[in-house]
């Protein structure tokens, strides 16, 4: 239109016709924008929330398995560390509003006075009271501090909530950091490291904060009131109208299109293929001689004896705070919020934390002693 306008001038006809085309056609295309019907390309990349949430589920479960059966130094296993670091991530953008990438850069602070020193951080006082401080503008929005134990954000996913709140407890507590999302080496993770993470989770899928929000907006957004969408958007550090008009999708299948709603998401399988390593070191096995073994197995009795002996304080401390026999409280949460599934739980670990169920309700014998 522009090179039309200097070569012929503003006032030819032909010009004024093609002025009305491209409005016509702008019109045409914004109008198809508002209806978030998703394209044969969205449609491929899109992940249906449910989805999301097994797929949370899976990391987290992988890294628990794993930390249960792994010797007493799993506290320094950076595979270990980076599975766990991972499933939280991930349940930070599927079990909450979908933050900006500045939750990436999350310092953990001891004191609210410390939040101005850094553009990111996080204040863990207890269980009902984790701040999130965020310093700097994004896109016109003003920096903010906030509890992610929500009253508002609790009325609609409350069992999401207390699953975020219980991830980041164990997280921190099991593997103490600087930073949230740290590497073995006690460095920050970059931004970019963890995009390209949550980029390669889901083959063929290309996760990332938009993905993030446009499977969590089309799931709830027919859930929420307005208060709920105005803070959930406050959270997200955006708008509703960006939330109705970019991130909340309508499923287009066999020509028809349906919404998600509460009682019906459409199923489509998903064949996940789930990558926990960010980098983690390459571990080659060696065929060892019988004396070559019993030489190892004998030095390494001899450092964990001599580990234990110099802190043992420490230790013992640590596992009356991470006491297993509570792990029961987890299980119990998580299968009345749906989140696990009871066929999935090994039966040696039914009969380790006592638990039942009968008639869709889920319990431990053991709630009765704590």
């Amino acid at each position: 239109m522009h090179l039309l306008k200097i070569s012929l001038g503003e006032r030819v006809e032909v010009v004024n016709k093609y002025k009305v085309l491209n409005m016509a056609l702008s019109k045409m295309h914004d109008m198809k924008e508002r209806e978030n019907i998703l394209d044969e390309r969205e449609e491929k990349a899109f992940i249906e929330y449910s989805e999301l949430l097994k797929l949370r589920q899976q990391l987290y479960n992988d890294w628990l398995e794993t930390y249960e059966n792994a010797p007493l130094t799993k506290y320094k296993n950076p595979i270990l560390r980076i599975k766990n670091i991972m499933s939280l991530l991930v349940s930070f953008y599927v079990l909450y509003p979908p933050m900006r990438l500045e939750i990436m850069n999350l310092k953990i602070i001891k004191s609210e006075d410390e939040a101005t020193e850094n553009d990111a951080s996080i204040l863990i006082k207890n269980r009902k009271n984790i701040f999130l401080y965020f310093q700097t503008e994004k896109k016109g929005h003003k920096p903010i501090k906030f509890n992610i134990n929500d009253p508002v954000i609790k009325s609609y996913s409350e069992s999401n909530i207390n699953i975020l709140i219980d991830n980041i407890v164990e997280s921190v507590e099991l593997y103490p950091r600087e930073y949230l999302f740290e590497t073995s080496k006690g460095e920050p993770y970059k931004e970019k490291s963890l995009q390209k993470a949550l980029y390669d989770l889901v083959p063929g899928k290309n996760l990332g904060v938009n993905g993030f929000r446009s499977s969590y907006y089309s799931y709830w957004y027919y859930k929420m009131n307005k208060n709920q969408l105005d803070r959930a958007a406050f959270f997200s550090r955006t708008s509703p109208d960006t939330i109705i008009n970019n991130y909340v999708k309508r499923i287009y299948n066999n020509n028809s299109i349906q919404e998600t709603n509460n009682n019906k998401i459409i199923e489509k399988p998903l064949k996940i293929e789930v990558k926990t390593e960010i980098k983690a070191p390459e571990i080659k096995n060696k065929k060892l001689t019988d004396e070559q073994q019993e030489a190892r197995h004998t030095k390494k009795k001899e450092y964990l004896n001599k580990y234990y002996e110099s802190n043992k304080n420490v230790m013992l401390e640590k596992a009356k705070q991470n006491n297993k026999a509570n792990y029961f409280l987890r299980y119990t949460r998580e299968l009345k919020s749906n989140m696990i599934k009871w066929e999935n739980i090994k039966p040696a670990t039914i009969i380790k934390y006592k638990l039942h169920h009968e008639n869709g309700k889920f319990w431990s014998d053991l709630e009765s002693n704590n």
